[in-house]
């Protein structure tokens, strides 16, 4: 069996966290995720309301960004996620120490450090399955996540697999011009618009 490659990257609410310290009470379901990905979002929503639940049971479900922290933080809070946020930074490295192609990931790590199994994009029926796993670990009884659809939906690619060119084209200036964004979106009456501030 694998084992769960060890990192340590700066949360939102404690400092930095390992994932040593995410399976110290039992198995970790370690969520990779990014803002940009609407499907990262969607997953968040749909585990956050058995994430303290878990919790309590031994089970950690934290997310690992690849964003900043503040933007980590902030969809945390837009998706009601309560579990440990963490942020990592380009290159990726704890990413592409996990494989991790695509976004969202799921990977399951037993509190020795091996890994159980991972999930690929939002598959509830897979996420179930890890979720069995983790319970059956702690000796609790499975939960399931809601049935609410869609149950399958593909996710975006993981920023680990661009390369450094690409990524600062990404991160870089030169993004488009929000005022003729809102313009071309309708929302002006055709007097001036303001853009929007950062919260």
């Amino acid at each position: 069996m694998l084992s769960a490659p060890e990192f340590e990257l700066a949360s939102a609410a404690a400092g930095p966290l390992r994932l040593s310290d995410l399976r110290a009470d039992g198995p970790a379901l370690v969520l990779f995720v990014s803002e940009e990905c609407p499907t990262c979002a969607l997953t968040l929503r749909r585990l956050a309301p058995d994430v303290e639940l878990l919790a309590r049971i031994g089970i950690t479900v934290a997310a690992v960004f690849e964003d900043p922290l503040e933007v980590a933080a902030r969809l945390a809070r837009r998706t009601a996620f309560p579990g440990p946020v963490l942020s990592e930074p380009p290159p990726f490295e704890v990413s592409r120490a996990f494989a991790v192609q695509s976004l969202p990931t799921a990977v399951l790590a037993a509190r020795d450090g091996s890994l159980l199994a991972r999930c690929v994009g939002w598959d509830a029926d897979c996420i179930n399955e890890l979720l069995e796993k983790a319970c059956l670990a702690v000796g609790a009884p499975a939960l399931q996540v809601t049935d609410e659809p869609p149950r399958r939906k593909p996710g975006c690619a993981a920023k680990s697999t661009y390369d450094a060119d690409t990524l600062r084209l990404l991160d870089g200036p030169g993004g488009p011009d929000e005022v003729e964004l809102m313009f071309e979106r309708g929302w002006t009456d055709g007097l001036p618009v303001v853009a929007p501030t950062r919260e």
